[in-house]
């Protein structure tokens, strides 16, 4: 039984992950930098930005798995706060980067809330 549960909990890690790069592709298309050129380039830089936020999903108890239940809104937007407050320190404090994503950082945020919703709604 436990086995089992560290299975799917492994699974739920690997797929909130890829869903952050899918709610990138999302934002960049929305922001009409669907290229492929610019999405690596992206994703390069947000990958640091998506291992500083897992351990914060672990934290707010995403992964216990029957506890995604009626506090799980006042839990994401707990979780978008903080997404937003380490992007911000993560993309502006880092004078090395060429660009400071304010919308696609907002857009990425706002769109992988939703996606994990649904996600773990289903």
């Amino acid at each position: 039984m436990i086995k089992k549960q560290k299975i799917i909990k492994t699974i739920l890690f690997l797929v909130d992950f890829a869903l952050m790069f899918v709610a990138l592709y999302l934002a960049l298309f929305l922001r009409g930098r669907g290229l492929i050129f610019d999405y690596k380039y992206f994703a390069v830089n947000f990958i640091f930005l998506y291992i500083l936020w897992m351990p914060f999903i672990y934290a707010l108890d995403f992964y216990e798995i029957n506890y995604f239940q009626k506090s799980s809104p006042y839990r994401l937007s707990i979780f978008a706060i903080l997404a937003v407050f380490l992007g911000i320190g993560y993309f502006y404090l880092r004078p090395s980067l060429i660009f400071t994503p304010k919308t696609i950082l907002i857009l990425n945020i706002v769109i992988y809330i939703i996606i994990f919703y649904i996600w773990r709604k289903l």
